[in-house]
């Protein structure tokens, strides 16, 4: 083991310079994440988004960035705007005032995704995906497995019944991540960004209804990498949210 330790007459701005020298320096965030943020849950709607803009404006209101939780979603299902209160029309008028307002936006998207068999695109190309796997030293793995390390576990969410996406898998990864392009999720632009929720990842009952005892992923789920090799949620529990 190695062993660093750090002291300096010339203040914590030094030895945090001295630090970083060796652990590297922290990424600069975006720009417009270190303003002003109207964050709260509640029913929203479009119209509604661009009516506070406006409120903002009038006002001298200093607010940079307004968030939208999952009320955004059609049916509760992520990268889906609601047509009912984010028709793609006021989206558009949305992304318009936002602009020349000068703000950002930003929606929450979960590890969570619907089981809707009834043509939720991002389930059904995930899904699409595991079947044309390649296997081998490419194995596509998209959502974690029950125990038996065959079949998708199942578990209870906001939207319902729900798979969770397996980070551990790199084909995984760069599923989940075409999904923020704006050709996949209509209506979006680059003045829109996106918070990952519920990545501990929650989870409220299983496939059979009973109540976890942790409201958590069960234990022995399984992961999946590109070559093959399994892993118990388990050992992984905890970096769940930073993959």
């Amino acid at each position: 083991m190695e062993f660093f330790v750090y002291g300096s007459i010339q203040g914590p701005k030094a030895v945090q310079t001295a630090l970083s020298e060796i652990t590297g320096y922290a990424p600069i965030p975006s720009y417009n994440s270190l303003g002003f943020h109207f964050c709260k849950w509640e029913w929203n709607s479009a119209q509604m988004l661009i009516d506070r803009s406006d409120n903002f404006t009038a006002t001298g209101f200093p607010v940079d960035v307004l968030w939208s939780d999952i009320e955004y979603a059609q049916d509760l299902e992520y990268f889906v705007f609601n047509e009912t209160t984010f028709p793609q029309v006021t989206v558009n008028k949305l992304n318009q005032v936002i602009q020349k307002a000068g703000r950002r936006l930003v929606i929450i998207t979960d590890p969570h995704i619907s089981e809707d068999k009834t043509g939720y695109a991002v389930y059904d190309n995930g899904q699409a995906l595991n079947a044309a796997s390649a296997g081998g030293s490419n194995v596509t793995n998209v959502w974690v497995l029950q125990p038996n390390g065959v079949d998708n576990f199942v578990g209870q969410c906001w939207p319902g019944p729900s798979v969770w996406v397996d980070y551990i898998n790199e084909n995984a990864q760069n599923y989940w991540s075409s999904l923020y392009l704006t050709q996949n999720f209509n209506g979006q632009t680059y003045l829109w960004g996106a918070w990952n929720d519920m990545n501990e990842p929650s989870v409220f009952i299983d496939s059979s209804t009973h109540e976890l005892e942790q409201r958590g992923m069960p234990v022995h789920n399984i992961h999946v990498a590109v070559d093959g090799q399994q892993f118990l949620h388990m050992y992984i529990h905890n970096a769940y949210g930073g993959l």
